[in-house]
């Protein structure tokens, strides 16, 4: 591993050191998970029972990935020898071992392994839903509740409005249908839905606030009685123009020599003899039609002409201003106060449906733990987990919103005073960057982690503890020249705001990061902006829309970005970032390449295609809704088609899909001229090629009338070669929603009645998404979001999207103010309107959020420009309509210019950090240079990997929990009844499955039984179930790589030892395996070749065989090294 420098070794010791709390910033790629696995090494070292600690992590793969980490420490522990886990203590005490912490890390791990309910390693929400579980009669909660997931909530939420709006329009004097009037009288029916929208998701905040007697009125310091009529009779008393008399008034306009004031006398006779029409009139005369105050009213020539018509007009100025902000705000509120009160109906029909289902969504967890901890069962659940937590350690500290810190609050609130304070040290742990907080969105505040920090640190050290606060600044991922280029870009003042601190007087301090591989250099590239092209006004009336122009500037950058990738792969571009640790640079291929956006716009469809074009292989986005896509849109119209079969339009789209391969002539020689409906026609054609799909859609439609979904779509995909017609004509990125369609089937069978109408229903309404997993090296492009790639790191990273900002169209349509203290409920809301319509109190909202919002902006190019290890690539397209606020793309060139170099290109002039480095060949041997000590001498010892065992899916999500769990009961199957006699299979199978899988219907578990039997009665797998196979057998050694040994570990489901010969098998139960022969993922054949070196090592003299059974076909496939 790479030398560590004695500075930052000293601050990861201080960070770990289990006797004080410490609050530690982490700069990107810092390594601030290797610390927070050393704290927790270093108190479980020091004695303190696993039982008694809190790791608190933004996802859950970030807890998998800490809990897989500390497991692999401690078995390394357990197994190695004296003088290995001397070495490994002494390089994370920073002294020798003492004798009962040797002994003492022997025994972690099964300690670790023994202790009820392992390590607690977990999000904050799966936390809260423990806890509640534990007290649900405290806590106020259905016990035994289940949890709504993103699709359940909406799914409720939108039968929660439905209620509300039957409700209303039966009951037209109702309530509700009086709050919708008032709502529609201001408002779209769009606008309403969407902002009804943003209220429930954040509906946390916002009852927090009515709770607390917020009103719109209140926050905009208006009285509810106050009517428009009352303030327009108040100005009128006052005002000095009508007192002028309005006849007179009226005159002295129209005999203006200005065209401004004789239009304004037209607009004010229409007035005549209605008191409020006049005040009306006058206060409208300040403002433009955008309602803003205009300077130069009244006109010079009024005073000429009129004078003391422009005395009385300069006297009423003020007041005609105050009174129009206060119109704004009565309609502001108003239409505000409708929405709440509206929203409140439906929040209500919201809860009452989630008590009916007894279930809590993720904001519920929240709520309810933060209630459960403060109320007057408080002090009890206290004491419950205070003899039970010690330490609580938060992960992505920066990303923790003030309602989830109140629950680590009242957590920690007896840690270091009162009764809760004992002998034993009780430290708190948070560990974060400010830098990154981007997720606003889900309630992470800055100012909020600010607050913790100075919390915390006072708590502390009024208890006589110890806390440190810790800075790393190191960079164990990015090139200097890449770290060179960020702390350039954020020096300066407009890039630093909402990144960087600031002095007393505000000035920007600036970024500190140092590249611990110092001597590896790198590039960073600024590409000119592509300019926008002039609008073609001579495009063909009839050139299809959804066409991307050859000639847009997307599209020439997307091809831009696809060729400089090709030429660096083909060039064989070493990565000098994959020399590290010793070994050979290698070169650059597809797989090292991160395509980062600010938004998922459209830019990243001609981003995709160009790179498929250029025949490089590419992952897709990073997200998809699965009912978007137009594969699966075909499989619902051909499953809508088995119940309306005279739906003409559905029928036409389906017939010109992949699923039947109709043209355009073919649909119209049916189409034109006919009498009927569409099938009818397709019935009675006399072609062959309409006969022969017309059979092929009517033995769908007859197996679709009786068919569960998961049944009919199987057999359309699978068995009548659906899938492969896709794949061949919309490519492999067509296979993953396609694959996740189907896993969905299946799911959506555990909870609902199983039919196709109902699943079509389901689906389509619901807008479920595929989050592809991005972690994992799949050899393919990423093309995703900056927030999607938190966490993540590639080699080479571009950045196209970097000319738009934000504006207050990107905001929110209804806006909290949050105050001072955002741990605090909030001050106001508001559903906001266009400037010219909102009162000033609602202006300055709009400003402050935006003014946060372009805060973000600026941490999202932080991150987005963190994600880089070798080289950085910032290019964009220019808007036809640039904005006059800073891009992306303006601060990156304001920070790189004065350290780059001009180089001219196709592209144009870019702007250049490092040197392209020699060809592999011309590379330097690694390790030659100037160091004195070899390596290992200096290194700290790597940290050596399990087995891990491969998921079922790398698009899982939970769409497809119920296949997951599917599978996991066939492997539970598979390895007990092949040693149970056979005429007591099926009754133990049964069992095993009414035990096991009770929530699932008889039939499911029926259908689970038959697959698994399947398998077991095949002649084609007797030598793997046969007398002698052994079932779930534990493997592990030491293999090496590189120069270097790891420890693995893992289970094999299957092992067969015949005296020449062994054989080993394991169970796959992915829903779409790939075809016969065709290349394994990676993941998959990384598993298998460790099984196989393995093997070989405690069988040197037979020979060993590696396959995988599909559980889901069944097949089984040799596995070839």
């Amino acid at each position: 591993m790479t030398a560590v420098p004695a500075a930052l070794e000293a601050q990861q010791r201080l960070a770990a050191d289990p006797a004080r709390s410490a609050w530690v910033t982490a700069n990107a790629g810092s390594g601030k998970t290797h610390v927070l696995v050393q704290r927790v090494l270093r108190l479980l070292l020091d004695g303190v029972d696993p039982a008694r600690l809190l790791c608190l992590t933004f996802t859950n793969a970030a807890a998998a990935q800490m809990a897989d980490r500390i497991s692999v420490s401690l078995g390394r522990w357990a197994v190695c020898d004296d003088e290995t886990l001397g070495r490994s203590l002494a390089d994370m005490l920073g002294r020798a071992p003492k004798p009962h912490e040797l002994a003492r890390a022997r025994r972690l791990f099964a300690q670790a392994i023994e202790t009820p309910g392992r390590l607690k390693i977990q999000t904050i929400h799966a936390f809260c839903e423990r806890v509640l579980q534990l007290f649900p009669f405290e806590a106020g909660v259905p016990a035994g509740f289940t949890v709504l997931d993103d699709l359940e909530t909406r799914r409720l939420t939108e039968a929660a409005l439905a209620e509300v709006l039957i409700d209303s329009e039966s009951s037209p004097d109702g309530e509700a249908a009086a709050l919708l009037d008032e709502i529609l009288a201001r408002r779209s029916e769009h606008s309403m839905r969407d902002a009804l929208a943003r209220l429930i998701g954040k509906r946390g905040r916002y009852l927090a606030w009515r709770q607390n007697g917020g009103t719109a009125h209140r926050y905009l310091r208006i009285d509810k009685a106050l009517k428009t009529e009352e303030i327009l009779s108040s100005f009128a008393d006052y005002s000095t123009v009508i007192a002028s008399g309005w006849g007179s008034v009226c005159a002295a306009l129209l005999a203006d020599n200005s065209s401004t004031m004789q239009k304004l006398g037209d607009n004010f006779q229409s007035a005549a003899g209605d008191r409020l029409a006049q005040a009306r009139c006058v206060i409208a005369s300040y403002f433009t039609l955008g309602n803003k105050p205009q300077a130069s009213f009244p006109t010079k020539s009024l005073q000429k002409s009129a004078p003391a018509l422009f005395a009385a007009f300069d006297a009423d100025r003020e007041a005609a201003i105050a009174a129009m902000d206060k119109l704004l705000a009565v309609n502001v509120a108003v239409s505000s106060e409708a929405l709440f009160g509206f929203a409140d109906k439906v929040l209500a029909a919201y809860a009452r449906l989630k008590a009916e289902a007894s279930a809590l969504d993720f904001d519920d967890l929240i709520g309810r733990m933060e209630a459960l901890l403060t109320n007057g069962h408080g002090p009890w659940v206290l004491y419950r987990l205070d003899r039970g937590i010690d330490h609580i350690l938060v992960d992505e500290a920066q990303d923790t919103s003030p309602e989830q810190w109140r629950i680590v609050r009242a957590l920690a609130e007896e840690f270091f005073a009162g009764e809760g304070a004992s002998d034993e040290v009780r430290t708190i742990f948070a560990v974060g960057d400010e830098k990154q907080s981007i997720y606003s969105f889900q309630g992470a505040d800055p100012q909020g982690f600010r607050n913790m920090k100075s919390l915390f640190q006072r708590r502390v050290d009024q208890a006589g503890l110890t806390f440190s606060a810790v800075a790393l600044t190191h960079s164990f991922r990015s090139t200097p020249d890449v770290l060179a280029s960020v702390d350039a870009v954020f020096a300066h003042d407009e890039a630093a705001r909402g990144v960087g601190e600031r002095d007393a007087e505000g000035a920007a301090l600036g970024l500190s990061h140092i590249a611990i591989h110092a001597a590896q250099r790198g590039i960073v590239e600024l590409w000119p902006p592509v300019p926008a092209k002039e609008k073609d006004k001579g495009s063909a009336w009839d050139a299809p829309l959804d066409r991307d122009d050859e000639t847009h500037n997307t599209v020439i950058l997307a091809k831009n970005i696809a060729g400089k990738i090709k030429a660096l792969i083909d060039a064989g571009t070493p990565l000098l970032s994959t020399a590290r640790d010793g070994k050979a640079p290698r070169a650059a291929s597809e797989g090292d390449f991160l395509i980062l956006l600010r938004k998922r716009t459209r830019l990243a469809r001609p981003i995709v295609k160009a790179l498929k074009d250029a025949g490089l292989k590419v992952a897709g986005a990073d997200r998809l809704k699965i009912a978007e896509h137009i594969a699966v849109q075909d499989l619902i119209g051909l499953g809508t088609l088995c119940w309306l079969p005279e739906d003409d339009l559905t029928l036409a789209s389906v017939l010109k899909s992949p699923l039947f391969g109709l043209g355009e002539d073919d649909i119209y020689r049916l189409a034109v001229d006919r009498e009927g409906s569409l099938i009818a026609a397709l019935e009675q054609s006399g072609e062959t090629t309409h006969q022969n799909v017309y059979e092929r859609l009517d033995t769908f439609r007859r197996f679709g009338q009786s068919a569960r979904p998961f049944d009919f779509f199987a057999f359309v995909l699978g068995a009548c070669g659906g899938r492969d017609a896709i794949h061949a004509r919309m490519g492999v990125e067509a296979l993953d929603p396609v694959d996740e369609f189907l896993s969905l089937a299946l799911a959506h069978e555990q909870s609902h009645a199983a039919t196709l109408p109902g699943f079509i229903a389901w689906v389509a309404e619901g807008g479920a998404e595929i989050k592809r997993d991005m972690d994992e090296d799949a050899g393919e492009i990423r093309v995703m979001t900056v927030h999607g790639s938190k966490g993540l790191e590639a080699p080479v990273v571009f950045l196209p999207d970097t000319m738009s900002v934000p504006t207050t169209g990107d905001l929110d349509s209804v806006l909290f103010d949050n105050g001072a203290d955002p741990f605090e409920p909030a001050t106001g809301a508001l559903w906001i309107a266009s400037d010219e319509n909102s009162p000033e109190i609602a202006r300055q909202l709009k400003q402050d959020a935006l003014a946060a919002a372009e805060e973000e902006y600026r941490r999202l190019l932080y991150v987005a420009m963190t994600r880089a290890k070798d080289r950085l690539y910032i290019c964009g397209a220019a808007p036809a309509r640039p904005s006059k606020k800073p891009s992306w793309h303006a601060l990156a060139e304001a920070g790189i210019r004065p350290l780059a170099t001009e180089v001219e290109e196709a592209i144009g002039t870019v702007l250049r950090i490092g040197e392209e480095p020699g060809a592999p060949g011309q590379l330097p041997a690694p390790g030659t240079g100037e160091e004195a000590l070899p390596l290992w001498a200096v290194a700290n010892a790597e940290p050596e990997d399990p087995i891990t065992r491969a998921r079922p899916s790398a698009n899982f999500s939970r769409g497809n929990e119920f296949a997951v769990r599917r599978g996991l009961l066939v492997h539970g199957l598979l390895e007990i009844l092949p040693d149970i006699p056979q005429d007591r299979r099926t009754e133990a199978a049964m069992r095993y499955l009414e035990i096991q899988a009770a929530d699932l219907s008889a039939s499911m578990r029926a259908a689970i039984s038959d697959s698994v039997f399947s398998i077991l009665d095949a002649p084609a797998f007797a030598a793997v179930f046969a007398e002698g196979s052994a079932a779930e057998v534990a493997i592990a050694g030491m293999l090496g790589e590189g120069g270097t040994e790891r420890f693995v570990s893992g289970r094999v489901d299957r092992l067969i030892v015949n005296h020449d010969e062994v054989l080993i098998v394991d169970f796959k139960s992915d829903v779409a395996p790939p075809p016969s022969g065709a290349p394994l993922p990676p993941h998959y054949a990384s598993q298998m070749e460790d099984y196989r070196r393995l093997a070989n090592a405690a069988y040197p003299n037979r020979r060993v065989r590696v396959a995988i059974l599909w559980t889901s076909l069944p097949r089984l496939d040799p596995v070839e090294p």
